[in-house]
């Protein structure tokens, strides 16, 4: 696997990024710009991550392109597409979003988004979105939430299938879906669920880590990698399943020295493993 982190390194030019992240032994990393970035820059960092060994995982959108209120709606579609075009063109693994709301927290959700009505939309805008772009290099991707659809893998099977279009794949975070009880305390047979059901369609993954917590009712938050629940040994044996190329993004950390910490961590459970990291 191509491993990486989810952070944003002050830097002057595409040649500095991409060093950084060479520096830290990272093969993988997050786009750092946006899609309305010129054609000029966008090729400099593309150039700039192939040479230094880096590939780029994914670019982020992170809107609601359901949203009932239609101006939000409409911003969402256009950025999304947006973010699209510049996955295409500078070569990454996917574009990432989230399937939104029809309320008014994107990353939230509502009763609305699991009705018949919610997930035709989440169908819809995907399509549209694809639709638009055409994009030939890269793919559109939904990250799995706790309320909005996907929610389990079971789920995003079925919305690659009623999406019917071969531009759309999978990013993995199955951290995200670990919000039932078995999920949690059984979650390297819920990863293997995941892996087995998804595997082939999978572009790109998001590594966590999360942890039960002693609050009523029922909590679960992220925690440090290899501070939580997760059976880390289950989780990178199902990567190792994948091709040798997969991305995997550590996510969610406060500072550059706990990037570093964790990277640390999961390089020491491959090794100890036997899993090659590119």
């Amino acid at each position: 696997m191509k491993l990486g982190i989810s952070y944003f390194p002050e830097h002057s030019t595409p040649d500095e990024w991409a060093a950084f992240f060479e520096s830290l032994g990272c093969t993988a990393a997050v786009c750092p710009i946006k899609g309305d970035s010129d054609d000029e820059t966008i090729a400099a960092y593309r150039k700039a991550a192939e040479q230094h060994g880096i590939t780029i995982a994914e670019v982020g959108v992170w809107n609601s392109p359901i949203a009932d209120d239609p101006q939000v709606r409409e911003q969402a579609l256009v950025y999304a597409k947006s973010q699209l075009r510049l996955a295409d063109k500078i070569g990454a693994n996917c574009c990432v979003n989230v399937s939104g709301s029809t309320g008014s927290k994107w990353f939230s959700g509502c009763k609305k988004d699991r009705t018949p009505e919610g997930y035709r939309r989440i169908v819809e805008s995907i399509q549209e979105i694809i639709d638009d772009v055409n994009p030939q290099y890269t793919y559109y991707t939904i990250e799995c939430m706790p309320i909005v659809p996907p929610t389990s893998p079971g789920e995003y099977l079925q919305l690659l299938r009623d999406v019917n279009r071969s531009r759309f794949a999978v990013h993995l975070d199955p951290f995200n879906m670990l919000f039932k009880p078995d999920r949690y305390f059984w979650n390297a047979e819920f990863f293997h669920e995941c892996f087995e059901m998804l595997g082939s369609q999978i572009k790109s993954i998001h590594a966590k880590d999360v942890v039960l917590t002693d609050e009523l009712t029922y909590c679960i938050r992220e925690a440090k990698i290899g501070e939580g629940g997760v059976d880390y040994d289950a989780f990178l044996s199902e990567i190792a399943k994948l091709a040798p190329e997969t991305t995997v993004i550590i996510e969610h950390r406060d500072s550059l020295e706990e990037y570093k910490e964790e990277l640390a961590y999961v390089r020491s459970k491959a090794e100890a493993l036997g899993i090659p990291l590119l």
